[in-house]
């Protein structure tokens, strides 16, 4: 049969419902190892966990958590902590994962509308171009200058992941979404 992509037309398929074609593959002389993969507890739990957060509900929190997606501005501050004439200001989202951990705490617990002064470069657990690309939206080759450290951070927004219900319908909504996974491959 001749399938034409470009020009589209009627075709006509012959196949036996319920008889499973024979078939062979011939792999040549090369050797293949065989694994055996030993699922344990704590994969199934782990899986558990990816199934919930991915099924979960993001919901709005009025104070910082851990784990919570924060909406900020980030604002460019001089050394005497006054807004930087020309600086840089953005607004961005990111994890409170990302900070180090001597810096997360003065994050946590802060609410919507409350501004931090923070030395963005030494608080967040990225190096200084990543922290520059995704957070402050900023290429390298559209620097004049480099960028300070000391940023006024402002939370504009919190979205903490609501994890679903370990119960029937997370599991009909799991294998829901198998069986089209199935259907369309």
């Amino acid at each position: 049969m001749d399938l034409q992509i470009d020009a589209p037309s009627e075709y006509s398929f012959l196949f036996e419902v319920g008889i499973a074609p024979e078939f062979t593959i011939s792999l040549g002389d090369q050797v293949y190892e065989q694994y055996e993969i030993i699922v344990d507890e704590k994969m199934i739990n782990e899986e558990v966990d990816i199934l919930r957060k991915r099924n979960g509900k993001q919901t709005g929190a009025d104070t910082v958590e851990e784990k919570d997606i924060l909406y900020a501005e980030l604002v460019e501050l001089t050394e005497d902590g006054i807004k930087k004439e020309g600086g840089i200001t953005n607004s961005t989202s990111f994890n409170t994962d990302i900070f180090k951990d001597e810096f997360r705490s003065q994050v946590l617990g802060l609410k919507v509308g409350d501004a931090i002064s923070i030395p963005l470069y030494d608080a967040l657990d990225r190096d200084k171009d990543s922290v520059n690309k995704f957070i402050l939206n900023i290429k390298a080759d559209e620097l004049a200058e480099e960028p300070g450290n000391q940023f006024q951070l402002t939370i504009q927004n919190i979205s903490r992941l609501q994890e679903a219900e370990l119960n029937p319908e997370l599991l009909i909504s799991c294998m829901s979404q198998e069986l089209l996974l199935m259907r369309r491959g």
